[in-house]
């Protein structure tokens, strides 16, 4: 689970972002990016590394991750946005060193 002081080492395999989301009305659009915010290993700022999108209503705990896969995960600042119906809602930062 990621809170703000997050700081995970680079071979983890997976981050997990879970969140309650209250009276959603019907046919909301959920969107949660993965974005590596600063990254001087990868000389990349503000790149979106994955996005998931769904629509949904009622009130339910949401739950995402970010898998390594075959790469490791690069060093950096990185932030799980949390958008619904296009309007951010919640940014949680965390790092990997």
């Amino acid at each position: 689970m990621l809170n703000t002081s997050a700081i995970f080492p680079v071979d983890i395999s997976e981050v997990d972002f879970r969140i309650k989301i209250y009276n959603a009305p019907a046919d909301t659009d959920l969107n949660i990016q993965w974005i590596i915010a600063k990254s001087d290993e990868a000389a990349v700022d503000n790149y979106l590394v994955k996005e998931d999108k769904n629509k949904i209503d009622g009130t339910l705990e949401v739950a995402a991750k970010l898998i390594a896969g075959k790469n490791k995960f690069v060093r950096g600042d990185y932030v799980v946005k949390l958008l619904l119906d296009g309007q951010e809602k919640a940014a949680v930062p965390f790092k990997v060193q």
